[in-house]
């Protein structure tokens, strides 16, 4: 026997002879013992217990397992959702057939397309506004249409200009064609009209106060007690108290009509533009292309008085309904913002147009220009200088 055998020997006979209560066994917890890998452990009574690490291993597949279960379920469950989600919108996205098409871009299908037919505008004698300026002339032979300038407004630029336009011809009662402009009411009455802005209320637009060189925020620019619209509309000088005249100021012009025998005050600030026939004269506002407009019109039947005249040109008026006045001492009838007077056998027509949009921007610088109007001898009385 080795010395190892004997030591061993000796040390389990010097045990066994130990009391009870004097020797201590040290066991491991039975808790800890599933997570041994291998070998052999006393237990508490003696016993030894062989240990594999089996048991942790299962539990951690078993936990594995149901995680890949609910990821899977979570993907269905996401895919099912998708899959529906595409079909909800296929469904939303079908066609209704036969219902009347422009509702819907995607009702197409087998509906056939509407087709519109483009309808071609031809010059005729009933369709002057298709006819070119050539065209028009033609049929202006034949009494059908005539080329008249309008004044329109520039849509790019918001600007006034007279354009040339063919127009269907205007008859006489007697269904001749006649040279005499139509009487129209080419603007509704002044009071029909839109205002212009005036900021300081003073009877001048803020338009007119540019044009006659007064202050827009003061009423009152020379501070003689008279607002300068008032002045204005009664041919006194808005700059200058003392009852200064507005033929006297700078700021207005005289014109004198040797054909016609007549005169009239009119901005400064204005052009004028005679007609090639001498038959009537343009006074224009650049800033606004609205414009005054004296015309001689012809007195076919020598009417010698205005308002029989009037009525003859116009069946549809009743004689209570025109309103009489005085231009240059002479008898006048108003129309709007059209005055018309007989004078030497004559008609004048006085008119403000406004073009479009209807705006007054000249009102009172109109109502001027009408009172300044007046008559004279044709020709003039020689004066010895």
């Amino acid at each position: 026997m080795s010395d190892q055998s004997t030591i061993a020997q000796e040390t389990t006979a010097e045990v066994k002879r130990k009391p009870l209560g004097e020797v201590k066994i040290h066991t491991m917890p039975e808790k800890f013992l599933n997570y041994l890998t291998k070998g052999r452990v006393l237990t508490a009574g003696g016993a030894v217990a062989g240990g594999t690490g089996l048991g942790g291993l299962k539990r951690n597949v078993i936990i594995g397992i149901a995680v890949a279960l609910v990821f899977v379920l979570v993907l269905g469950a996401a895919a099912w959702f998708f899959v529906k989600s595409i079909n909800q919108k296929t469904e939303n996205n079908n066609v209704i057939i036969n219902q009347p098409s422009g509702q819907n871009q995607n009702q197409t299908v087998n509906q056939p397309a509407t087709e519109q037919k483009q309808e071609t505008v031809e010059c005729s004698d009933t369709n002057c506004e298709a006819c070119s300026a050539d065209q028009c002339r033609i049929l202006a032979n034949i009494n059908k249409c005539q080329l008249q300038n309008i004044n329109e407004q520039d849509l790019a630029t918001g600007e006034m200009k007279v354009v040339e336009k063919c127009l269907t011809a205007v008859a006489a009662p007697n269904n001749e064609a006649t040279t005499t402009p139509p009487i129209e009411e080419e603007n509704p009455p002044l009071e029909e009209v839109v205002a212009a802005p005036d900021i300081d209320n003073d009877g001048l637009t803020d338009e007119e106060e540019k044009i006659w060189g007064t202050d827009k925020s003061v009423a009152d620019t020379d501070g003689d007690g008279y607002p300068d619209g008032l002045e204005i509309a009664n041919l006194y000088s808005p700059l200058k108290g003392n009852s200064a005249r507005l033929s006297a100021s700078n700021l207005a012009n005289s014109f004198l009509d040797k054909e016609n025998g007549f005169s009239v005050l009119y901005p400064r600030e204005f052009t004028t533009a005679v007609n090639e026939d001498k038959s009537g004269v343009t006074f224009t506002a650049t800033s606004t292309g609205q414009f005054f407009q004296v015309q001689v019109l012809e007195n076919e039947n020598n009417i010698t008085d205005i308002e029989e005249w009037y009525l003859q040109m116009n069946p549809t008026i009743q004689p209570n309904e025109i309103q009489q006045t005085q231009i240059g001492g002479k008898p006048a009838v108003v129309s709007g913002s059209s005055f018309y007077v007989l004078n030497a056998g004559k008609i004048y027509l006085i008119n403000y147009n406004m073009g479009y949009p209807v705006t007054a921007y000249f009102s009172t610088s109109f109502s001027a220009f009408v009172k300044s109007f007046d008559f004279f001898e044709n020709p003039l009385p020689q004066v010895n200088e």
